[in-house]
């Protein structure tokens, strides 16, 4: 008898122990989905900055070097985009009766050219193409936020 009193205490014990553990890990998971929903807010309160920073880059706002730099970059991108999609905008369309058959096949051979010809039509080479920003877009943003309270080192 003694042995299966011994053996129900252990038992219990062990089932308050799961009890507990599960009530952790539940408080654990918790927590962790509001920290994660936190963070998920500072993503994009940092994404509402990027977008702010960079309308007032396009009405004429000057900043700083590295953030103008950012702010040509997407200047850049959003130029070939458009390039881009003008270049999409004519597939399908009749060809122009320009009187010279060559330049329809001319166009055609460009469009699977590698990169480089291309980049050679547009002049642009390894030195002037945009880089990929050296710092993260959350690094950015703390330090136009150090730069706005004057606290840059």
């Amino acid at each position: 008898m003694d042995f299966f009193t011994g053996l129900s205490k252990t038992l219990e014990e062990a089932a308050r122990q799961v009890g507990e553990k599960s009530g952790e890990i539940w408080e654990s998971g918790r927590l962790n989905f509001e920290i994660y929903k936190e963070e998920e807010a500072i993503r994009r309160i940092h994404r509402k900055i990027g977008e702010q920073v960079y309308a007032d880059y396009e009405k004429g706002q000057e900043f700083s070097g590295r953030v103008t730099e950012l702010c040509d970059e997407i200047k850049e991108r959003k130029s070939r985009i458009n390039r881009l999609k003008a270049k999409l905008s004519e597939i399908g369309k009749p060809s122009r009766q320009s009187g010279k058959p060559d330049e329809q096949q001319t166009d055609q051979k460009a469009e699977h050219e590698p990169v480089d010809s291309r980049q050679q039509e547009t002049g642009q080479t390894s030195e002037n193409r945009a880089k990929e920003p050296e710092i993260s877009y959350y690094e950015a943003v703390e330090r136009m936020q150090k730069i706005k309270q004057g606290d840059l080192s």
